[in-house]
């Protein structure tokens, strides 16, 4: 199979650029093709890259960007026909043209919402330290802007809004979209609240890299690991550990609330700060973690940590927010507490501390929750029957999305 892969984005480089990767890596592993638009990188007998050059007249703030029609995208398709082409964004300058070109051809289209970017100008739900959902409540797309939220780049967000209004307003392109793939359930229910057609969207959870594990052996402490940031719930993290004097933390990561961890560890000998450190070293924690801890304060789309720490056997203490509800299974591959509430988390932390016939079952369920959802095998197994339904139906001429019942019960379980 022949794979055109779309990553480009006007806001930033980030979270999808490694999705793309790992899925491209996956696919090619497989043995099919993928010709790569957006990303510079060295070429081989199964990837071809291209970078799409940021052409003058698309600068600014009123460009006319649906015409499109002789961009590098569409030339691309024309010259390697592909059997699918996927974008890993929402807001993309090429995006109108892309889908009209792919509808008029007939390839199978799929395209990937990381984030919120369908939702949010800012792509996070996240604003002024809190959770943010007026861009939802307010009908963005049948307004002006909401929220000054990129007050460092505004004229940026002005494009994003437009493009997002233009692309989701009248629904124009879903019907030239197969499928749209999302991480998480909450995700899916959020566009479907949004207007975006259910059957049209399926959850397809990131890859993790991580593979069948050694047994190793475990230490006494608990682990968080991410950015020291307000979202992240570090102030509610040393709150918590403020009431548990006898458990030991390491905390792993950087941010702006950095100096508030260190005023805190200068108090509290149980609590270690390691600062940031590498991927490896990161894992290394993680494998020899006794529980791991992710009391988030906003909606994560895709928490890969967790993902990670099932990998290796480490059951999780989350926020019951967004996307960690639908991953943590509460009393059995870890616990979930209240959003923000630190006395919550503490509670959860100390019963799991003291109950380790608990904690050991849940160290095995957590293992086979890896197992189960999010081996680079299942995966695959997801992407590449979506990819065939929608050539086959695109072949048949008939109404898309005929997925078998099995398979989308499959997919809805996550």
């Amino acid at each position: 199979m022949k794979i055109l892969q779309v990553c480009h984005d006007v806001q930033s480089q980030g979270g999808k650029d490694w999705v793309a990767e790992a899925d491209k890596r996956l696919l090619r592993k497989n043995g099919h093709r993928i010709i790569c638009v957006g990303q510079e990188n060295k070429k081989n007998d199964t990837i071809v890259r291209y970078h799409m050059p940021q052409s003058p007249h698309l600068q600014g703030r009123h460009n006319n960007w649906r015409d499109r029609s002789s961009s590098p995208v569409i030339q691309l398709i024309h010259k390697h026909h592909p059997n699918v082409v996927h974008i890993y964004n929402a807001t993309s300058m090429e995006s109108a043209s892309l889908y009209n070109a792919c509808q008029k051809l007939d390839i199978a289209l799929i395209q990937s919402l990381y984030r919120y970017e369908a939702l949010c100008p800012k792509s996070t739900l996240f604003y002024s330290n809190k959770l943010c959902i007026s861009c939802m409540k307010q009908a963005l797309l049948k307004g002006d802007e909401q929220q000054k939220c990129c007050r460092d780049n505004q004229p940026q967000t002005v494009d994003v809004v437009k493009m997002i209004r233009d692309h989701w307003s009248q629904k124009a392109h879903h019907g030239s979209i197969d499928y749209y793939l999302v991480p998480t359930r909450f995700i899916k229910d959020r566009l479907i609240d949004y207007g975006f057609p259910d059957h049209k969207v399926v959850v397809k959870p990131h890859l993790s890299d991580e593979g069948l594990l050694e047994s190793r052996e475990v230490e006494d402490y608990v682990l968080f690991l991410g950015k020291l940031t307000e979202e992240n719930g570090i102030r509610t993290l040393l709150s918590a550990w403020s009431s548990l004097p006898d458990i030991p933390l390491r905390i792993l990561g950087d941010g702006s609330l950095k100096q508030d961890v260190l005023d805190v560890c200068s108090n509290n000998a149980n609590i270690s700060f390691l600062g940031w450190q590498s991927k490896e070293d990161c894992m290394h924690h993680l494998s020899h973690a006794l529980l791991l801890v992710f009391p988030k304060e906003s909606y994560e789309t895709f928490p890969t940590t967790i993902i990670k720490s099932y990998a290796y056997g480490v059951p999780v203490i989350a926020s019951d927010l967004g996307g960690m509800e639908h991953l943590v299974i509460d009393g059995t591959s870890g616990c979930l507490f209240p959003t923000g509430d630190a006395l919550g988390l503490a509670e959860k932390v100390s019963w799991l501390w003291k109950n380790r016939d608990i904690l050991t079952s849940m160290r095995e369920k957590a293992r086979t929750e890896y197992e189960e959802k999010y081996t680079s095998e299942k995966n695959y197994q997801i992407l590449i029957n979506l990819y065939q339904d929608a050539i086959s139906q695109k072949k048949k001429g008939k109404p898309r999305h005929s997925i078998d019942r099995n398979q989308h019960n499959r997919m809805r379980s996550f």
